[in-house]
């Protein structure tokens, strides 16, 4: 799907934008979910900063979610993050209008929504599940630095769970056409699927959320400030409402 306004992004060179949700028209619905899949073992040497449970997997790798959403008229999949022990993080774009949130975890754990907000003026959205997360992230205190790195944890192409290393390159011009105050572009290849995952520093505190990708060298990143503001913010918090 493309991001309605987002085509060209000066900070990273001229690059085409795609919202990183993959989508399907109903009836058909989408395969089942894959068995728990183990990350490449070369992720956690590119991520010498984030540190590894007893089992291997990292923070961020554990409070990754991939997403299941059906609406109206469509099945959509994206990525997802746990903010505390019944709410994740995603985007708007990823589970607006929809009738339906399943989210599965890196060790096979399923948990349905019970209630979504969603965000007006940026692509955030804030999911409420009918249970208990073991484990929540982090937020970063500070936006990172030039040509400082990042990593992106999520499920590409609704797949394997991926941590996809990154360089921050800078805030998006406001003339960019990206529809976000205060994104940010990454050097980092997403993928569709990748909507919502977190985007985090080298200690595995999170700077970002990605929402867009050219899908080959350039992914914009809804900024930690337009974040925190909107988890803050009850008033930019509005529900979201199937229109079937």
């Amino acid at each position: 799907m493309t991001v309605p306004a987002a085509t060209r992004v000066a900070a990273a060179g001229a690059v085409a934008l795609f919202a990183l949700s993959g989508c399907s028209a109903l009836p058909t619905a989408p395969p089942p979910l894959p068995s728990t899949y183990i990350p490449e073992a070369a992720a956690p040497s590119a991520e010498p900063g984030i540190p590894l449970g007893d089992d291997g997997f990292t923070i961020v790798e554990r409070v990754a979610m991939r997403v299941t959403v059906e609406s109206c008229d469509e099945y959509r999949n994206g990525s997802a993050w746990v903010l505390d022990e019944n709410t994740v993080v995603t985007n708007r774009h990823v589970v607006e209008g929809a009738v339906d949130i399943e989210l599965a975890s890196y060790n096979g754990e399923r948990y349905t929504a019970t209630s979504s907000v969603l965000s007006e003026d940026v692509d955030l959205a804030l999911v409420d599940i009918d249970g208990t997360f073991p484990e929540a992230a982090q937020l970063a205190t500070t936006e990172p630095s030039t040509g400082e790195p990042v990593f992106v944890v999520g499920y590409p192409e609704a797949g394997q769970l991926t941590t996809t290393p990154g360089t921050y390159a800078g805030t998006v011009p406001e003339n960019s056409g990206v529809e976000t105050d205060g994104a940010y572009a990454i050097a980092a290849s997403t993928k569709q699927g990748n909507s919502g995952s977190p985007t985090v520093d080298a200690t595995g505190a999170v700077v970002g959320v990605v929402f867009a990708s050219d899908e080959e060298q350039t992914t914009i990143v809804v900024s930690l400030e337009s974040l925190r503001d909107f988890i803050d913010d009850p008033s930019l918090q509005v529900p979201n409402e199937a229109d079937c």
